[in-house]
């Protein structure tokens, strides 16, 4: 399915296929609610500065992204559920808001922050994947706030080199590598999170990161 202009509302739909649904361009502004969306390659693709919004979608057994957000894009995301994609939410030169999103068993990665993204994350749940639960990668932003990021195989949150989260007021717990680890030359703002019970340590920052950090719990 694709959506190039226009604010069509799709309501109970279920699609699949190598892309489910694909929206593009700065006219198109679909709403998207308790749709189905499966067995494909990518879940949702937004480019090209579209603007849609998707309200409690569920969306599962995407082979590479559940929601790939890229070129200027910027979605509306709300109470929306992505299951078992490789990587559940995939951010590239892209913003938008997530807000209640759950994002589970990712086969990769749970939240891709890739370079000139900058998203809103807030109250978020990224939980019980095979791989890191969030990743900010070079020349990425965004903002997580009040999120649950737990039970990863690995790190709770990895910073790159050039990466710049900002992580406010989050859970990052029983993960199976450290809470936050930072490469050499990354950076963050990490303030009043918890980041208790993690295999690894709490933190594991490399010297040369220009990571921030004030009133966390460990």
């Amino acid at each position: 399915m694709r959506v190039e202009r226009g604010s069509a509302e799709l309501v109970g739909c279920e699609v699949s296929g190598p892309t489910c649904v694909e929206i593009s361009g700065g006219d198109a502004r679909p709403l998207l609610r308790r749709c189905i969306l499966h067995d494909g390659a990518v879940g949702v693709r937004i480019a090209e500065g579209g603007e849609p919004t998707l309200e409690e979608c569920r969306i599962f057994s995407q082979r590479e992204a559940g929601v790939r957000v890229e070129s200027g894009a910027s979605p509306t995301v709300r109470h929306c559920f992505v299951r078992g994609a490789a990587r559940g939410i995939v951010l590239l030169d892209g913003g938008g808001t997530f807000d209640g999103c759950h994002i589970a068993q990712s086969g990769v990665t749970g939240v891709v922050l890739g370079g000139g993204s900058n998203p809103l994350l807030t109250s978020c749940t990224v939980v019980d994947g095979a791989g890191a639960g969030v990743v900010a990668e070079a020349g990425s932003l965004g903002t997580l706030r009040e999120c649950t990021i737990a039970t990863n195989a690995s790190d709770g949150v990895r910073v790159a080199a050039g990466g710049n989260p900002t992580v406010v007021r989050c859970t990052i717990e029983h993960n199976g590598g450290s809470g936050v680890t930072v490469a050499r030359g990354g950076g963050g703002h990490i303030e009043g999170c918890s980041l208790a019970a993690n295999d690894g340590k709490a933190w594991n920052v490399a010297w040369g990161s220009k990571t921030y950090r004030r009133w966390n719990r460990e």
